[in-house]
C-alpha cells in the first residue's frame, strides 16, 4: 500500500510512484477504503463475518477500481 511513509522511504511521491518498479503493483490507501464502502453497502455483508477479506478479490466481486482505474490483484508472497 502506498502510504506517505512508504513513498518517503522509496524517495518518491504520489505523483511519481509509478516510476519505481517495486511500487508498480502497489495500491493507494483509497483502494481499501473503496472495499470498506462496498462491504458497508452490501446487505449480505454478515455472510463474510469472521472470514479474512482480500481487497483485490473484493474489487473483482464488487467491480471497483483504485483511483488510477486499475484493479490491483490480490497480494501474494512469491515463493
Amino acid at each position: 500500500m502506498r502510504t506517505e511513509l512508504v513513498l518517503k522511504s522509496m524517495n518518491t511521491d504520489e505523483a511519481r510512484w509509478h516510476e519505481v518498479d517495486s511500487l508498480k503493483i502497489s495500491e493507494s490507501t483509497r483502494y481499501v477504503g473503496r472495499a470498506a464502502c462496498a462491504l458497508a453497502s452490501d446487505p449480505a455483508v454478515m455472510m463474510r463475518t469472521g472470514i479474512p477479506q482480500r481487497v483485490g478479490q473484493l474489487a473483482e466481486e464488487y467491480k471497483f477500481t483504485d483511483i488510477d482505474g486499475r484493479r490491483v490483484p490480490v497480494f501474494t508472497i512469491p515463493e
